[in-house]
């Protein structure tokens, strides 16, 4: 992303539209996490960088005073920052799964059959959801407790069928 040694007022220009490139391109997907620039000018949001906040005139003052390595940890720093906001903001969008996100992890973990706690872990959910979705997927038919051994859940014959079909 970015051109290191032997810095041009050329080089710099680049560099920053390639970080503004790629948080342009992070805030249109709709990550917007606040950032921290390597100065310490306090947290920065992505639309606010957008829309000119990483200054090329405070790079070319860093160039122009011989301040190569405040330049290129200045650069290199929101690079980084931009790289780490945008993965923050994925994992977070991983965690808020709907109902039918949950649900069709549930049933795959329990294809083969699964104990309460190997379904708690494998689909990332708190003893209260699970003994929620548990018991709605038991009503509706979807799941089954596993008869002749210890509470073993596992999915119905008739799921296994509508699945084949799709």
């Amino acid at each position: 992303m970015l051109e290191k040694g032997g810095w041009t007022i050329s080089k710099i220009r680049k560099s920053v539209k390639a970080i503004k490139g790629k948080m342009k391109r992070e805030f249109q997907r709709g990550y917007s996490a606040g950032i921290y620039d390597v100065k310490d000018m306090g947290p920065v949001d992505i639309e606010r960088v957008v829309n000119g906040d990483l200054e090329i005139s405070k790079l070319v003052y860093y160039h122009r005073h011989g301040e190569e390595d405040v330049l290129e940890s200045y650069l290199d720093g929101w690079a980084q920052a931009v790289k780490d906001a945008s993965k923050v903001e994925r994992v977070a969008k991983i965690m808020r799964r709907g109902r039918y996100d949950i649900i069709s992890e549930i049933l795959s973990v329990t294809r083969d059959g699964a104990r309460p706690t190997r379904i708690m872990y494998k689909s990332n959910l708190d003893f209260r959801q699970k003994e929620r979705y548990l018991s709605c997927l038991l009503g509706a038919g979807l799941i089954r407790i596993r008869t002749n051994s210890p509470l073993v859940y596992e999915t119905t014959e008739d799921l296994h069928g509508s699945f084949a079909l799709r």
